[in-house]
């Protein structure tokens, strides 16, 4: 007898469990699903969020030396070419430098590897003196028709 009746309230939990299960397992699975999307596009947008601000901390931080200045007397704001030792890689159009004391000039004109010339239409915004390194800060990519301006206006995309 005592045998029948735990077999009995097994079957009888059972039954429940069941029909527990045939009323509230929809919610449950709904939210058991919306639980782990919930998860998945913190984590994603977590990582994303991460990776961005990587890239933007590297974008605006110097980067190696690209370019250093090989002129005794060095240059003055508005210097539209400079002379510097042999660059170590190719220079896009867009790419600006930046030297110490925060002086700036962009490429208007690629400059190939080895080359000792890098040209601005734009100019040299502040003074740099012989021996300066300028290092890359950003790349950006003129509009076509910008490449080689004849006017001293700097026009970008993105």
């Amino acid at each position: 007898m005592r045998k029948n009746l735990i077999i009995g309230v097994i079957v009888l939990a059972l039954i429940a469990a069941f029909a527990f299960w045939a009323i509230k397992g929809e919610d449950i699975k709904e939210k058991a699903v919306e639980k782990a999307v919930e998860a998945l596009v913190e984590n994603v947008v977590e990582e994303a969020v991460d990776k961005t601000k990587e890239k933007l901390i590297s974008a605006l931080q110097p980067r190696k030396i690209t370019a250093t200045i090989n002129c005794a007397e060095g240059y003055s704001h508005g210097a539209t070419s400079l002379t510097v030792f042999p660059l170590s890689t190719e220079l896009p159009v867009g790419t600006i430098l930046i030297f110490p004391g925060g002086d700036q000039f962009m490429l208007t004109s690629p400059a190939v590897k080895n080359a000792t010339t890098i040209v601005s239409v734009i100019g040299l915004a502040g003074s740099v003196v012989d021996k300066a390194c300028g290092k890359e800060i950003v790349k950006k990519k003129l509009l076509p028709e910008f490449e080689n301006p004849p006017i001293n206006i700097p026009v970008f995309i993105n």
